[in-house]
């Protein structure tokens, strides 16, 4: 079907399609190209954005093990088993939240989840057995942390870390805590030296919801991306990874992500994007000034050719056919005008045929 369309053709647009033929594989070797330098260019951004996931999760691990470590000591303390008598517990906590500003509020709750100490006073009877850092210490029996929410005492946002307090005989009688006062930690967050004006990093609950968020924090934190691409790549994937997808504020970046705790590992992650822009900015203009350059080569080579067959072919074929027209119609003075040598066209002339003729110009029906 191909061949017939080009033989359809004219004589001029065969020559164009040729030198066409000739031009096409220098354009498809510079796309090809462009691919490899974009797929380099992805491979690095994403190892490069995973070093900065890592940073931070590195950076938030020691506030997770120092919680770890202080809920275990406290389990220990007569203070906190006595927790019914509310006086000791409250100052022994007060006086270690004091020394800790990374923390909003430590506390002790019953297994229905009555909160019977605090760091910070309270009124009135309040229970916690609705947040996610209780609900796991009960159902794991071990150290666990929760997903965003808003402390019910000090009206911060921020995340807890959670122990199961157990009796003499192993059973289960409360849980310690300590709340994780989420605008200090977005303060730290934005002091990383390492994040350019265009990247994002941020942390992820289990839900899908923003503990921390550079930049733009006040913007972000505790809205969720659970429906995004991204956050469904991370709870498959479980550990490790890169993504590159649409973030929730509309730019398409290259992420990588890691788990934010070393235990439980399942449940937060550390986060940071590289707009996709500025990944592939020097794949991308290579391409445009490459297929530039081509694109304007292309077309003076096409001009050319297209002057160029006029003039050393086309005129020699039209003046050719012109005289076999006119011999044709019995014409014997007809001529071509061209000159006996003049390249592949050798003009001589034969002996006459039987009919009476003139002759045939050699070499002509061969061009034709």
């Amino acid at each position: 079907m191909a061949l017939r369309f080009v033989l359809s053709l004219g004589l001029r647009a065969r020559l164009m399609l040729l030198v066409l033929s000739a031009v096409v594989p220098a354009l498809l070797l510079i796309v090809y190209s462009a691919f490899e330098q974009r797929q380099e260019a992805a491979q690095h951004a994403k190892q490069e954005t995973l070093k900065i996931a890592r940073t931070i999760a590195e950076g938030h691990r020691p506030l997770a093990l120092s919680a770890h470590q202080l809920l275990k000591s406290l389990a220990t303390l007569a203070e906190i088993s006595d927790a019914e008598s509310a006086a000791p517990c409250n100052k022994l906590l007060a006086n270690i939240l004091r020394f800790n500003p990374d923390y909003a509020n430590l506390g002790v709750a019953l297994v229905d989840g009555t909160l019977v100490c605090s760091a910070l006073p309270f009124s009135g009877n309040i229970n916690v057995a609705d947040r996610t850092h209780f609900q796991r210490a009960l159902a794991s029996r071990a150290f666990s942390v929760s997903d965003y929410q808003v402390s019910t005492i000090v009206k911060k946002p921020g995340i807890g870390f959670s122990i199961p307090l157990l009796n003499v005989d192993g059973q289960m009688w409360g849980v310690a805590f300590v709340f994780l006062d989420l605008t200090r930690l977005n303060q730290r967050l934005a002091a990383m030296p390492y994040l350019e004006k265009t990247d994002v990093a941020f942390t992820l609950d289990s839900q899908g919801n923003f503990l921390e968020r550079h930049p733009d924090p006040e913007k972000y934190v505790g809205k969720s991306i659970a429906a995004l691409p991204l956050f469904k790549h991370i709870q498959q994937s479980r550990g490790e990874g890169t993504n590159e997808s649409v973030g929730v504020d509309g730019i398409r970046r290259v992420y990588a992500y890691t788990p934010l705790f070393p235990e439980p590992p399942c449940c937060n992650y550390a986060v940071a994007g590289i707009p996709a822009e500025r990944v592939y900015y020097a794949a991308n203009h290579g391409l445009t000034r490459n297929l530039a350059w081509a694109g304007g080569i292309a077309v003076l080579v096409l001009a050319l050719a297209w002057v160029g067959s006029d003039l050393l072919v086309l005129r020699r074929i039209r003046a050719l056919v012109d005289a076999a027209r006119r011999m044709s119609r019995h014409d014997l003075a007809a001529r071509s005008g061209l000159p006996h040598h003049c390249g592949d066209f050798v003009l001589a002339p034969e002996p006459l045929s039987p009919s009476g003729g003139e002759g045939r110009v050699r070499g002509f029906s061969d061009a034709l």
